[in-house]
């Protein structure tokens, strides 16, 4: 009935905040502010560029996200 949206953060937003070969899940995404505390569904969308290697916990990704993490060397869940 009622319609979940999950937040978005884009790949190019992880790169200014995280450090390289960082764990990003949504405890770590809360504690740099750039998730609401009361959202529980967060979607990375893959606009910009990534040049570090993450680790992305989330539970919605897109595959141009996906495929962008991966190449910087990165993994995901």
């Amino acid at each position: 009935p009622f319609r979940i949206e999950p937040y978005a953060v884009d790949v190019e937003t992880l790169e200014k905040v995280f450090e390289a070969n960082a764990v990003v899940d949504l405890e770590s995404r809360r504690a740099k502010g750039l998730v609401p505390k009361l959202s529980e569904y967060v979607k990375i969308l893959g606009e910009g560029d990534l040049g570090v290697a993450l680790h992305v916990r989330v539970s919605k990704l897109s595959r141009t996200a996906a495929s962008k993490i991966i190449a910087a060397g990165g993994t995901t869940e």
